[in-house]
Order: C-alpha cells, then structure tokens, then sequence
C-alpha cells in the first residue's frame, strides 16, 4: 500500500471537550487524548489517567507527549512537562498527525501495587490547518461519544456559498466505496443508522450544523466526514473529517478478558508503538520470505477472505494498518482475536517471532512489567508453617551470630 502516506486535509481531526476527558466510563486502561485546537503549524492536546483502588499517577508525575504522521515512522517525544496538555510547534500545514500524552502510572494487582511505568492514553487523529484556506472551508469536531452515539459539530466559513451539506459515518472496518465517495452523493446510504453507517443532510447551510448518530456498536472505531456542496454546483468540499471510538457500556474496552498472549498484544500495540511497529516490520519479513506474501495477506486469504476486503476498505480511506504496527496489533486483538490467535499460533511461524517470544528477546523488561500488570506473573508461594518455623530459626541463629560477634 501507500507507505510514507501524507495527508492534506481541511480543518480534519477529532475535537472533544473537557466532559470527555473526564467521563467515568472513558478507557480505564489507557485515558485518553483528545485535541483543544490547532494552527497551520501546531496542534494542542490534553490527555487524562484513570486514577483509583486499583490505578495511580506515581507522585511527581512525569509526563510527556508523543506524536507522528499516521503510517510512518519515526515517533518524536517532548519529555519533562509536568502538565497534562501541551501545543506541540512546527508542524507541517495541512499534514494528519497521530498523538498521544504518556505518563508513569502504577497499577494494584493481586493487592500488589506495580513498579512506575510508562502508560499511553488512546491516541488522536488530528489534522494542521492549511496555510492558505480555500474560500469555502471548515471544521469538525467530534466533541460527544457514548457506547451507543457520537455526537459531531460542523463549522463552516462562507455558509452562502454552499447548498447542502452531509455528514457522514460508518464503521472503520465497513467494506464499503470510500466514505468520501459516497458522502458526495446526494443520498449516501439507503438509510440513516443502518449496518454500522448513516448520514445526516443539511439543505440549509449556517455556520454550525450539530449531528447526533445513535444505535451505534459499543467499542468500534467510526471514521466521521463532513463534504459541503458548492453553489452553484457541481462541485464538493471537505469541511472535516476524524475517527472516534465509541465507549465501553459497563468498565472499559480494553479491559476485555484477554488470555496472555492477547494481553501482550494489546498492551504492546497501547503502550510501546515503536516496539509494536518493529515486532509487525519482522513479522511480515518472515511471512514474505516463506509464504511468498505478506503478513495480511495471508492470513485474508487462508483464514478469513473477508478480511482483505475490509482492510482494502481501510486502504481506500487512508487508513491501511498495514503501515502502523501498534494500530495493527490493538486491531486485531480487539477485533479481530480469532485471525490474532491464528497468526500467534501459525506452526510455521519461529518462537522468537510469536509477540511473547519476541518480547522475552528482545525487550525482556518490558515484558515483566506487562505480564505482571495482568497478573500473569505467578504469585511467591505461601509458606507453609513448617516453612515459617525453620525461617525464623534461620533468623534467630543469624541474630545471635551477629550478637556475639559484637561482644
């Protein structure tokens, strides 16, 4: 597919409000991202962590942010903030950026609390303004989400030079004609809120235009666009685009029971984006050197045909996780966990290429405080009282040594 892929967009990008960041329900295992404005050349972020019985900030947080353009590398961190937001300077104009904030948290389990580590709230997809706006221009925000609807506000400059307007979803993973295809249609879909896709149309134009789609799936990324119709026509504009996850009904979506390879998986592919894109760049290596195709490809068309379709559908909107490990494993794990559990189990594929072995290699660390974040690690035996007995002769023995030695 298109690697290196360089967007340029109007007014793109996910745009959510304070209420968002701090929503009960929002992803406990990772907080979240969310933009608070941009420029042709910055774009402004504030991220949140859960905190809890069970979840922390160390004391003295550290905090940093991190971001890269979607499908390509490498990732540039700012370190040593010591708030939660930062306007990160000297972007490209017009340019789609991927950002996420990071913070050192520590986690309870088994009445245990964890050593401090890095933790990634989810990430946003949010776009530069263009240097020289065109004369009809605008801007979404997806400023409301639920387990069930999302909510999406359309800004338009110059509203008298439009006729209509539609705004436009569906699931990210749809096999559809792109979604901007069928946004400049003048009815997208057979029908609003129908199989994971739905419009709203707007034939009278001001300068906000608020839309609400219910009946959505529960943890499923929807990909929004907005496309203006100029007047006189035939001509068309994207006022905005972005891609939002819906929430979890009850605790967090990426608190889903995982077995221990699906909870590497997922924690690599959240918290360590660079690891997780080298892990899927060896990966796919191995499955062109012995099957001759590439990784997706196989696994679409011996496991799941259905599945190259869908990620063809990804690829025609941009958005091909072929280019983006962490996107890919966090995907699969939580989509997609028969077709993960296939390529983890492949007999053909070498141990120190399964996502456990190639972190126990390579980043053994890392590893650690992952399997014991999800309690994977087996916990120190009880002693039995025998056990207790002969300890504390040992430490008895050991005190009077030292007792006598200092007389």
């Amino acid at each position: 597919m298109r690697a290196n892929l360089r967007r340029t967009m109007l007014f793109a990008g996910v745009v959510g409000t304070c209420s968002l960041l701090a929503s009960p329900s929002a992803d406990a295992a990772h907080g979240v991202t969310i933009s608070t404005g941009q420029t042709d050349t910055s774009i402004s972020v504030a991220w949140s962590y859960p905190t809890g019985e069970k979840s922390q900030l160390c004391f003295g947080p550290e905090l940093s942010v991190c971001y890269k353009e979607p499908w390509t590398t490498p990732t540039t961190c700012i370190n040593g903030l010591t708030n939660a937001n930062h306007t990160i300077q000297n972007l490209d104009p017009g340019t789609e950026y991927k950002i996420w904030g990071r913070g050192k948290g520590r986690f309870r389990v088994l009445g245990i609390w964890s050593p401090c580590v890095w933790r990634s709230a989810a990430p946003v997809f949010q776009s530069t303004r263009m240097s020289t706006p065109p004369p009809v221009s605008g801007h979404l925000s997806l400023d409301g989400v639920s387990s069930s609807s999302l909510s999406a506000t359309v800004t338009v400059t110059s509203p008298s030079q439009l006729s209509a307007v539609n705004v436009c979803y569906k699931k990210r993973n749809l096999v559809l004609p792109t979604l901007k295809g069928a946004c400049e249609t003048v009815t997208p879909y057979p029908a609003p809120n129908s199989e994971g896709r739905g419009y709203h149309r707007y034939t009278t134009v001001t300068s906000t235009l608020s839309s609400t789609f219910f009946a959505l799936a529960e943890c499923q990324h929807y990909k929004v666009i907005a496309i203006g119709f100029e007047s006189p026509g035939p001509g068309t504009v994207v006022l905005g685009e972005g891609i939002v996850k819906t929430i979890a009904s009850q605790g967090a979506c990426n608190l889903i029971s995982f077995n221990k390879t699906g909870h590497i998986g997922d924690q690599v592919g959240s918290d360590h984006d660079e690891i997780a894109d080298d892990y899927v760049q060896a990966t796919d290596a191995w499955y062109s050197g012995f099957y001759h195709v590439d990784l997706l490809t196989q696994l679409g068309y011996v496991e799941d045909p259905d599945l190259f379709n869908q990620l063809s559908a990804f690829a025609i909107d941009n958005e091909d996780p072929r280019q983006d490990g962490s996107d890919l494993l966090r995907y699969m794990v939580e989509d997609r966990p028969d077709l993960y559990a296939a390529w983890q189990e492949d007999p053909q594929l070498p141990q120190s290429l399964t996502i456990e072995g190639y972190m126990e290699e390579n980043h053994p660390d890392v590893l650690q405080d992952i399997l014991f974040l999800g309690g994977f690690l087996e916990p120190m035996p009880a002693l039995s009282p025998v056990a207790y007995a002969l300890l504390a002769l040992v430490l008895a023995g050991a005190a009077w040594g030292l007792v006598r030695r200092r007389r």
